[in-house]
């Protein structure tokens, strides 16, 4: 990859961090199509669109980074959380799994592992990967968010501890705005209630 490609790169980076993602991906389209063998190049243009909520779109571009080289943990990461949140669980799975055993100690991975085994509703499993994640970075508020949506929105729904997880989720990262979604719906779940156990209040 040529100089002035890199600056393109490094001009898309810039300005994804200000929120532009849309001009991002039209830029880093320009270089992969320049340089079809950019695997990082497909691997951002993934991410972007996850970042956008298009995981539609984000499945193409890593697949073709896999075609490339699928030895890379990050495409496998980032295509098993486009296809999670495609809610084509079994697949999502599979390459979080594949992403799992090139790095063991990735908790990312894990939390996204957990989460998806709760949507796909193997509930109890999916909050054993969880507790995984957290005792390997108890410092991301997203694990406790996503305990917390364990209880909040599947078949055994518990209130106190969906409360008590977001509690614990908005110590550790108050702005996440995924964690605010969560005790957003947390609070309509609630107010929802045709009679309200007082105790859910406290």
């Amino acid at each position: 990859m040529d100089d002035s490609a890199r600056q393109i790169v490094e001009k898309a980076i810039e300005l994804a961090a200000k929120g532009d993602f849309r001009e991002a991906i039209e830029l880093l389209y320009e270089v992969v199509e320049r340089f079809p063998n950019f695997i990082a190049g497909y691997e951002l243009i993934g991410d972007l669109y996850l970042k956008i909520a298009k995981p539609d779109l984000a499945i193409r571009p890593l697949e073709m980074a896999l075609e490339i080289n699928p030895d890379r943990y990050l495409t496998h990461f980032l295509l098993g959380c486009a296809y999670g949140r495609m809610l084509r669980f079994e697949e999502a799975l599979e390459e979080l799994e594949i992403a799992r055993q090139m790095r063991p100690d990735d908790s990312e991975i894990l939390r996204n592992m957990g989460w998806v085994s709760c949507m796909a509703g193997d509930v109890i499993r999916g909050r054993e990967i969880l507790y995984q994640a957290l005792e390997m970075n108890p410092d991301n508020g997203l694990i406790y968010n996503d305990l917390a949506a364990s209880y909040l929105f599947t078949s055994d729904r518990d209130l106190h501890k969906a409360g008590y997880w977001l509690e614990k989720a908005l110590e550790v990262e108050p702005d996440e705005p995924f964690i605010q979604e969560t005790y957003a719906g947390y609070l309509e779940i609630l107010k929802s209630r045709k009679s309200i156990d007082p105790s859910l209040l406290n």
